[in-house]
């Protein structure tokens, strides 16, 4: 395999007879095409992560797990406001999360080979990515199209599960863009341990998702999202003052309104309030001017 390997962003080793075919071995230029693509996109993120000697076997589109409350409180569009990109490598499944456009966030996490119990593709005309860790905990990665959700399954079988080392972490676990520390245990400011990269908090999406309309999701990335959460809310807040000035002015039964609209604008609230804390655990660098360089790290 190694004399097949091609090199791309000067950094990541590509096997093409699994990357750039499709689920029959048969090379495509469209496959290659998206390929190159979205590696190119994302080797600022990738390059500090790959080991010594890793190669990317396959490289697709999906999104990241998310809950029925999520799916209930957004609809469809939760597909692509958690979109990600899956780098299966010859060692892990390297998870990205990206905007719509597959701009990868500057935010990584990894799942070890060793820490699965199984790995399927499931679904019919929707495909999954099913995976169950060795601790019983279980994620779905939704929304793989049909051509890679074939040649993942078939690269998921090649693997011998049980007979692989599992991490000292295990299961899904994030990654500092910076040095490759392993986020499991940050400091009480959110901090890497290893080189002090700031990461977003919870705290603060909470408060920016209380004080400010739209703010939460701003915060974690989802502009879309903040603006029409703004929207909605700017709407709720002037109808609740316009009923307090109606009724501080004697109009008679404004009072059934004001209440409607204000049990409106708490549930909002509560709903974005929600999807920040949920979001901010994509570990997004603070700096919004931080980009993720270095030298090849070591397992974690």
């Amino acid at each position: 395999m190694d004399q097949a390997l091609v090199l791309i962003a000067g950094r990541i080793s590509v096997d093409p007879t699994t990357c750039f075919t499709d689920h029959k071995g048969r090379p495509k230029k469209g496959l290659e095409k998206r390929a190159r693509s979205w590696l190119l996109t994302a080797a600022p993120l990738l390059s500090p992560i790959l080991e010594e000697g890793e190669v990317v076997r396959l490289v697709t589109p999906a999104s990241s797990p998310y809950s029925m409350l999520e799916l209930l409180t957004t609809g469809w569009v939760i597909t692509y406001a958690k979109r990600c990109l899956l780098v299966v490598t010859d060692r892990r499944i390297l998870h990205l999360p990206t905007n719509h456009a597959l701009k990868p966030k500057r935010s990584i996490s990894q799942i070890r080979f060793g820490d699965l119990e199984a790995a399927e593709i499931k679904g019919t005309l929707a495909k999954e990515l099913r995976l169950t860790y060795r601790g019983g905990k279980k994620e779905k990665f939704p929304t793989i199209d049909g051509t890679s959700a074939k040649k993942l399954r078939q690269i998921l079988g090649e693997l011998n599960l049980g007979l692989q080392s599992p991490s000292v972490v295990g299961g899904r676990h994030s990654l500092c863009p910076s040095c490759g520390e392993a986020l499991v245990s940050l400091s009480d400011d959110s901090r890497c341990r290893v080189c002090g990269l700031q990461f977003k908090t919870k705290k603060r999406a909470l408060m920016l998702s209380l004080l400010v309309p739209g703010g939460g999701y701003f915060y974690t990335g989802h502009p879309v999202l903040g603006l029409f959460d703004a929207l909605v809310e700017g709407g709720l807040l002037l109808l609740v003052v316009s009923g307090l000035v109606l009724a501080a002015s004697g109009e008679p039964d404004i009072a059934p309104e004001i209440g409607l609209f204000g049990v409106l604008l708490v549930i909002e609230k509560l709903i974005t309030i929600y999807h920040a804390s949920h979001y901010v655990q994509e570990l997004l660098p603070a700096d919004r001017s931080f980009r993720p360089v270095g030298a090849p790290v070591g397992s974690n």
